[in-house]
């Protein structure tokens, strides 16, 4: 008994043997969690890197394995691989200087759950960030619940969480090495020889620019006096239409040469590898390649647009490398910055200027430019894309920049019509900045052996069927757009073709014009047929008999984004679901989300304001066009 007395254990019946001290799980988080400096400075960095790293692998997943796009992806630095795992490294080894710093301040019984409760309340604060549509308040209250649980569960491990922080932290930081070195070690396949004689290939468009609000379609203002001059020096095509009423689907087409239901490009969703795209047609060439557009957001890089192309720039950050950039590049420094003292703080210690969200004319010329200037190009051709974004709502034009058609306007005016005073300023800015590219190209003597194209993503409605914007509908207004081919020696000059033409032909015509040494992979058609000899006498409007002559040259729009519509547009016929639209000769038949059914004569009804779908007279071409979609898009079988 005496040697289990000796022993602490107590023994019933002996007198005097004090009770066993028992040790709760926070005095051995207490214990086991004591740190010196240096070990609260490397539990947190290591801490850091391994938050960084499971936040760069739920990035990745999401992004290039279930394809989920958002907006602050678009926003996401191109070497978000090491920036993402360093920025946490930094800050949680930041954290853990605080901590460090603050812990002769703490009870002594208090430090450890203090260490390990703000290590755990940030770590499963990233982590909660991952899941997606989780409110702010709902992700702090689980990363608050977690880190209860850290301290709980983890606190009686802290000798051996600490030696294994001191033991792999060197092997995390090697990793982040390592993916920063990457880009550095790794080998660029060898540049095929162009051709002799390949032409450039320079590929413009305007985004939001509908084809009648044009000096050379007609507009009753003098819009656009330069394009009107660049159109006499090539062809003109009187009846392009667009695939899509906004950006993404409708430049997925243009470089893939796919209607819109081919291609997988839509709201949150990027171009996947499956089809071919124009930048990589001219890259295995040989030709440089480049890309500077202005719609920032749905011409972004990570939508898949930048397949094949050397350089492509949309926000001018995600392509830098600065102490600023790599602190967004993790969710926790993102909250930092845009809280209202890191804003202030960087306004006040960094810069005073917000991030460029918009590029002008002028800003896309000088890059472009600057691309042409730069050293090691050796004079091979180039396939240059610019995406100008000027025209788009709000319509504002530049600082300084003429105001020719709103500068009078009458205040009482009806919105519509104040909004389409501004946006034929912003036209009228557009067209003179590519009156100047042009000019310096021509200065530069890269016209006389290049292909231009220049054209529009959509349009724009002004009030007609009651909308506003673009998008939303599938009628003329967001969908007639302009387009003008200029090549010397390859197209004639001077000619306005009236067949129809679609973004999806673009692809096509320009394989086509580089000549046999760079044979087309598109699928569709090249315009080069259109402006034969005797084309520019030949009408627009061709009488249809068929569902065979509708699908040999018809054009397909389509619009899928009505779950992605804000409730404030419920009246828009977009919002009713996915709307398909053809149009050959002189019909345009549009199928509604709810099946509705819309046909218009263009030639006689050019506003379509006078719906033939239910005219007696129309039925036989109403029933060809209805089997002409479903055979298009398959859905045949399913009708």
């Amino acid at each position: 008994m005496g040697y289990l007395s000796r022993r602490g254990i107590p023994v019933p019946g002996l007198a005097g043997t004090a009770p066993v001290p028992t040790t709760s799980a926070t005095d051995v988080a207490s214990v086991g969690l004591h740190q010196s400096a240096l070990e609260i400075v490397t539990l947190a960095a290591w801490a850091g890197i391994g938050l960084g790293l499971i936040e760069l692998s739920a990035k990745a997943v999401a992004i290039h394995g279930l394809g989920r796009l958002t907006y602050e992806t678009l926003r996401m630095n191109r070497h978000y691989a090491w920036m993402i795992p360093l920025s946490n490294l930094l800050l949680f080894t930041a954290v853990g200087m605080g901590l460090a710093l603050t812990t002769p301040l703490l009870p002594a019984r208090w430090r450890a759950r203090t260490h390990l409760g703000t290590l755990g309340l940030l770590a499963a604060f990233v982590l909660m960030g991952e899941l997606p549509n989780l409110h702010l308040i709902a992700q702090l209250a689980l990363a608050a619940t977690g880190a209860c649980l850290a301290i709980r569960r983890l606190g009686p491990r802290g000798p051996q969480i600490r030696r294994l922080a001191r033991r792999t932290l060197p092997a995390g930081l090697l990793v982040v090495a390592g993916l920063a070195a990457w880009p550095l070690i790794r080998v660029e396949p060898l540049r095929p020889k162009v051709a002799a004689g390949m032409p450039n290939v320079v590929l413009i468009t305007m985004d939001t620019v509908r084809a009648d609000a044009l000096t050379p379609y007609g507009s009753p203002r003098d819009t656009t006096p330069n394009l009107a001059r660049l159109a006499r020096r090539g062809v003109l095509f009187e009846n392009a239409w667009s695939t899509a009423p906004w950006t993404l689907p409708s430049h997925a087409s243009l470089f893939t040469g796919r209607w819109s239901h081919e291609h997988s490009a839509n709201v949150g969703q990027a171009l996947d590898a499956t089809h071919r795209t124009l930048a990589e047609h001219f890259a295995d060439l040989g030709y440089d390649t480049a890309g500077f557009v202005a719609n920032m957001e749905n011409c972004n890089a990570w939508y898949g647009l930048d397949r094949g192309f050397d350089r492509y720039e949309d926000f001018y950050e995600n392509g830098h490398v600065t102490p600023l950039e790599v602190l967004r590049a993790s969710r926790l420094g993102r909250l930092i910055m845009t809280s209202r003292t890191g804003s202030w703080l960087i306004r006040q210690l960094v810069t005073p200027s917000a991030y460029m969200y918009r590029k002008s004319a002028d800003m896309l010329n000088r890059d472009a430019l600057a691309w042409l200037d730069a050293e090691g190009r050796e004079g091979r051709p180039f396939f240059l894309f610019l995406n100008y974004f000027d025209a788009h709502s709000p319509y504002v034009p530049p600082g300084g920049a003429p105001r020719p058609f709103s500068a009078a306007t009458d205040p009482n005016r009806r919105l519509p019509d104040r909004a389409r005073d501004a946006y034929d300023d912003c036209l009228a800015y557009l067209d003179d900045r590519l009156g100047r590219l042009m000019d310096e190209l021509g200065r530069r003597g890269l016209l006389a052996n290049s292909i231009v194209v220049i054209t529009a993503d959509h349009g724009e409605a002004f009030g007609e069927h009651g909308l506003m914007g673009h998008g939303i509908s599938l009628y003329r207004h967001e969908l007639h757009i302009p387009l003008l081919v200029i090549a010397p020696g390859r197209v004639p000059e001077g000619r306005a073709v009236r067949g129809t033409a679609s973004l999806c032909d673009i692809a096509p015509t320009l394989t086509t014009l580089a000549g046999p040494a760079a044979p087309s992979r598109f699928s569709g058609r090249s315009l080069d047929v259109l402006w034969s000899a005797d084309s520019s006498n030949a009408s627009a409007f061709a009488k249809v008999d068929d569902p065979g002559d509708i699908a040999a040259d018809a054009i397909l729009c389509e619009v899928d984004r009505a779950d992605r519509m804000p409730a404030r547009l419920e009246h828009v016929p977009a919002r009713r679901g996915v709307m398909r639209s053809l149009i050959a000769g002189p019909w345009n038949y549009i199928r509604n989300g709810d099946d509705r059914e819309e046909l218009y004569h263009l030639e006689a009804d050019p506003d379509q304001q006078d719906d033939l779908a239910h005219d007696t007279d129309a039925q036989d071409e109403l029933a060809a066009f209805r089997a002409t979609l479903d055979r298009m898009t398959g859905e045949d079988d399913g009708r």
